[in-house]
């Protein structure tokens, strides 16, 4: 009888499986890789988007406000009163009397912008100057910092 030794007939056809099912993983990995970059893509397309937006919409409340204030400073003469009808028709603004600020708050898809603007007057005539924004998202993110997002604000 002869005795059968370790012979190199098998070998070829599993490494062939081996490579291949190698080959598959890392095609599956490289898959679900560029699947995760491009919905990270999308969100990130979207949040600047809507960012921009939002911004948009500030700008245009702000100097609206501003028009409207100063329309009104034409019929009266005192800052106080003007204030005061100002903010009747603005039951959303808030108004700090002592620091003479307005505060209001825009809500754009999921982001959420803060801002302050102080009252000041030239020549008896109601100016608005911005003194801060604050641009944060429903969980919490505050993007306020320079762009950069800032947890806990």
């Amino acid at each position: 009888m002869k005795s059968r030794g370790v012979t190199l007939f098998g070998l070829p056809t599993l490494l062939t499986v081996f490579i291949v099912i190698t080959i598959l993983s890392f095609a599956t990995l490289s898959l679900l890789s560029a699947n995760s970059d491009r919905n990270a893509l999308k969100r990130t397309t979207s949040l600047v988007a809507s960012t921009y937006a939002l911004q948009s919409m500030t700008e245009e409340k702000i100097a609206s406000l501003a028009r409207e204030l100063t329309e009104t400073s034409q019929n009266r003469e005192n800052i106080d009163v003007i204030l005061s009808q100002f903010l009747l028709k603005h039951p959303e603004i808030t108004y700090n009397n002592t620091n003479r600020t307005l505060v209001f708050a825009l809500e754009y898809s999921v982001l959420r912008m803060d801002v302050t603007l102080e009252v000041g007057s030239i020549a008896d005539q109601p100016i608005l100057t911005r003194t801060s924004y604050r641009l944060s998202t429903k969980n919490g993110q505050d993007y306020s910092l320079d762009g950069d997002p800032v947890w806990g604000g």
